[in-house]
């Protein structure tokens, strides 16, 4: 079991430093930590997302700062949910 941490900041401007620092206090693997850079809570595509969901492992714990990180709506969390089950 792993703890695999996700992080997004919306623009190239913004720092994703506190993000990092609160996943790392959480217990996540520094090596197995997935960023999306740049990427607007408004788009469906997020690939670091997609690619910490491929490996995420039966037994992983998934770490987020906060919920508008990974999802954009309710819709989202409950889709998340299910393909996290």
């Amino acid at each position: 079991m792993a703890k695999i941490g996700y992080a997004r900041v919306s623009t190239r401007g913004q720092n994703e430093d506190s993000q990092i620092d609160e996943l790392l206090a959480a217990g996540c693997d520094p090596d197995h930590l997935f960023i999306d850079r740049g990427v607007s809570g408004k788009l469906a595509k997020r690939p670091q997302l997609d690619a910490c969901l491929a490996y995420l492992r039966e037994g992983d714990v998934l770490v987020i700062t906060r919920l508008s990180r990974a999802m954009r709506s309710l819709k989202h969390l409950i889709e998340l949910a299910e393909t996290l089950r």
